[in-house]
């Protein structure tokens, strides 16, 4: 059983991973009317940023660990793989 603690921790982790995710669609959609190369390059710093998320979740100590790693390598990879998508639209 998770604690309340834990579980609260994990509730803030799922929230900001979202708001993280959607402020970097909506920042590097390619809608915005970029040209290809410049949203490719936003694309790159956006998938950087989702690394960089990705590492961390992976770092945290505790019983979350192994479930926030997954959790952030699951969460970034949809992410890159819908940017991705829409930049090869």
């Amino acid at each position: 059983m998770m604690t309340e603690e834990i579980r609260a921790k994990k509730e803030v982790l799922i929230e900001e991973s979202y708001k993280r995710g959607l402020e970097a669609l909506q920042q590097h959609s390619v809608s915005t009317g970029m040209d290809k190369e410049r949203a490719y390059s936003r694309f790159i710093e956006a998938r950087n940023e989702l690394i960089a998320m990705q590492k961390a979740f992976c770092e945290l100590d505790g019983e979350l660990s192994d479930y926030c790693c997954t959790l952030g390598l699951d969460l970034g990879n949809q992410m890159i793989e819908f940017c991705q998508k829409e930049l090869a639209a």
